[in-house]
């Protein structure tokens, strides 16, 4: 897949929202503006690059509903009829 990030006068560019642990390939090509229209250079040799994969800490295990209910103390009715 091809996609064009920049388009314009400046001569530099960032290469943003890249996703982890992915391969990229990278080609530059000149554009020259001129009265009779865009004058296009040719392409450079490609430049391959990674970026990092992310090491993230395994998940939490939530509790269970079971597990959270035993986390209550029981309470009588009575307790709160005697009052």
């Amino acid at each position: 897949m091809s996609v064009q990030v920049y388009r314009g006068s400046e001569t530099r560019a960032s290469l943003e929202d890249l996703e982890p642990g992915a391969e990229y390939s990278v080609r530059v090509c000149s554009v020259r503006c001129a009265p009779s229209g865009e004058l296009t250079g040719a392409y450079s040799s490609p430049i391959n690059f990674s970026t990092l994969a992310l090491d993230l800490p395994p998940p939490v295990a939530q509790p269970t509903v079971r597990q959270q209910v035993k986390k209550f103390t029981s309470v009588s009715t009575s307790q709160f009829l005697d009052g």
